[in-house]
């Protein structure tokens, strides 16, 4: 089972595919921007992936297993949530809100 899932992982058309839906779906549904920025981490582990597999050829491993593949998108995940936050963010307007009284 593990075999299984260490293979599943360490392909970046997988992360690639992942990416592309998770992105679609913050579009057609409107999560803001939740969805989006994970997917903006997968598909950026899915760089990360290709680079090793295929550029580095294990010169550099950075991704050992499936632990270090979680774990590096969870901390990617929650960098993109930010930045995309902060980036996305509303400017407020020195207009007064009609819905405050």
């Amino acid at each position: 089972m593990i075999d299984t899932i260490d293979y599943w992982v360490f392909r970046y058309e997988v992360w690639i595919i992942l990416g592309i839906a998770l992105i679609a779906l913050d579009l057609l549904v409107g999560l803001n921007f939740f969805a989006l920025a994970l997917g903006a981490a997968a598909l950026t582990l899915a760089v990360l992936v290709f680079a090793e597999t295929e550029i580095w050829y294990e010169e550099a491993l950075l991704l050992d297993d499936w632990h270090d593949m979680a774990i590096a998108y969870g901390v990617l995940s929650v960098a993109e949530v930010y930045l995309i936050k902060r980036f996305f963010k509303r400017s407020v307007d020195d207009k007064p809100d009609i819905n405050k009284y």
